[in-house]
């Protein structure tokens, strides 16, 4: 299929680089891609494909290149996790806990961008971090409410600066608290990952919602550049 044009065909090679970084080329999915952009039609930093396996917004993707590698972006501003927990956690009472058991419900990367109840971003740029977690016990209504998120551990020692928030003390159940949102920079490479905290100060263990009732949910949303 590649094919370098002579020139008595009126259209130069520069121009068709022009026009392949300008069109939404459609592959089956991101093997078909690959085997399909080489030699002359390689992935340039503007390229624009769209795979269709899974049929969804995050296979809109376009070639950027930073630091001299080249990967293949989500659109900006596009969502590309959306976690909750697939079974409640429970939450001992004065101890950072990690919300665990999460599971796919929105996202469109995940299976590339999650992995072990971590969020690690594989393509450098700006992301956009919002979550909330649900505690749902009535036999624990009294104390404080907590929750953040970490950056690179599991406590309030890693806590991501401004993305904490508090109900409490005397906090109403069930009850959610929702993290601040905050906007960090991941370089793709480094292996950083975030993760989802909470803490209460309650008598007893409170239970942080499954998927049946949950408003517990982990976001990320891609900015960009």
């Amino acid at each position: 299929m590649a094919k370098r044009w002579a020139i008595e065909d009126k259209v130069y090679d520069t121009d068709l680089r022009e026009i392949i970084t300008h069109s939404n080329l459609v592959f089956a999915d991101a093997a078909a891609r690959d085997a399909f952009l080489v030699g002359d039609l390689a992935p340039v930093p503007g390229m624009l494909t769209y795979l269709v396996a899974a049929d969804n917004l995050s296979n809109t993707q376009r070639r950027i290149r930073v630091g001299g590698v080249d990967y293949w972006a989500p659109p900006t501003g596009m969502e590309v996790v959306g976690m909750s927990p697939a079974a409640s956690v429970s939450a001992a009472t004065g101890v950072a806990t990690q919300v665990v058991n999460m599971t796919n419900v929105r996202g469109r990367n995940a299976n590339t961008m999650w992995a072990n109840n971590q969020f690690t971003p594989s393509v450098p740029g700006f992301y956009e971090l919002d979550a909330a977690v649900r505690f749902n016990n009535a036999s624990a209504a009294d104390g404080y409410r907590l929750a953040w998120l970490s950056l690179n551990g599991a406590s309030q020692v890693t806590a991501i600066p401004g993305s904490g928030n508090q109900l409490g003390p005397g906090a109403a159940n069930p009850s959610t608290v929702h993290t601040r949102t905050v906007s960090l920079y991941f370089n793709g490479i480094d292996g950083s990952y975030v993760t989802l905290m909470c803490m209460h100060n309650s008598a007893s263990s409170i239970t942080i919602s499954g998927l049946a009732t949950s408003a517990t949910l982990f976001t990320a949303k891609y900015l960009g550049m």
